[in-house]
């Protein structure tokens, strides 16, 4: 008789499971195109998942973090068992975390940050994307104008985007009108303009 697959191999296999259903769920396509047998025949080949971005229909907090899911769902679909995370791993990825999770992170980094640990700072920087070191030129130029009526903000540090996001959820009051109608201060919003820009 054929042996049994192993207790990982069962694992691995329940991962790719949940990471198509999971996938359908948020984007409300299957990852493999095609008929069933399509599919099954592309699966079988080991051949890639195209990996669509959510459109937020099932999850309206999904578009804002799209890079996240790319990720996690590449990881989860992998044609390797063994690159794929466990289903606990997957489960606490950052991309499943919502809104107001991501956003207490942010704000605590943030704070953590102040208490100007060097270290901490040069690790930040030297790890922070490129992106993260030329954000200016993707935030909205009066939110820029009125975060600076209290401080200048450095473009190419990563630790000065944590403290603008910081500050403008802490002084959000303090915004013009405009602005806050354009970046209401709830965790949903708030979070989304923040991963979109």
């Amino acid at each position: 008789p054929p042996t049994p697959p192993s207790a990982e191999a069962r694992r691995a296999a329940d991962v790719f499971a949940l990471g198509c259903v999971a996938h359908l769920a948020l984007t409300g396509h299957h990852p493999f195109r095609g008929g069933p047998l399509e599919v099954e025949l592309e699966i079988a080949r080991g051949a890639p998942p195209e990996v669509r971005d959510a459109d937020g229909r099932a999850d309206a907090d999904a578009p804002s973090r799209r890079a996240e899911l790319r990720r996690l769902f590449g990881a989860m679909l992998s044609a390797e068992p063994a690159r794929r995370p466990t289903a606990r791993d997957a489960a606490r990825d950052v991309a499943l975390w919502s809104a107001s999770a991501r956003l207490e992170l942010l704000l605590s980094v943030s704070d953590a940050l102040e208490e100007e640990d060097e270290a901490a700072l040069r690790a930040l920087e030297a790890h922070a994307a490129p992106c993260a070191r030329a954000w200016r030129a993707r935030v909205r130029d009066d939110l820029l104008s009125a975060a600076e009526r209290r401080r200048r903000y450095d473009g190419r540090s990563a630790h000065a985007l944590l403290r603008l996001v910081r500050n403008t959820w802490h002084h959000h009051a303090e915004l013009p009108a405009a602005l806050r109608r354009a970046l209401p201060r709830r965790p949903l919003p708030f979070v989304r303009y923040w991963c979109e820009a």
